[in-house]
């Protein structure tokens, strides 16, 4: 488990950040940013927005791995769309 292995602050801002914001985060990345974004990017603009500016290399992998899933999430219900899966335009 990757929290098992973060520094006690870096745990307690994890937790502080994911705890049901995790959509409300990334959503507001992807609106302010009005087009699509890497994982990395998002997780950046998401502790910077949460104040979090050096965040750790664990942090930061431990944050890419929830984003990832929320948005999966998001994908899944249909609030976000997968640009990967839409079909070409001429």
């Amino acid at each position: 488990m990757a929290g098992a292995m973060l520094k006690a602050e870096d745990r307690g801002h994890l937790l502080r950040m994911m705890r049901r914001q995790t959509n409300r985060v990334v959503l507001a990345v992807l609106r302010e940013a009005g087009k699509p974004l890497p994982i990395r990017a998002i997780a950046v603009r998401a502790l910077a927005s949460k104040g979090i500016n050096l965040p750790s290399p664990m942090l930061r992998r431990a944050i890419r791995k929830r984003l990832r899933m929320a948005i999966i999430a998001l994908d899944k219900r249909g609030v976000t769309v997968n640009r990967l899966s839409l079909p070409e335009r001429d």
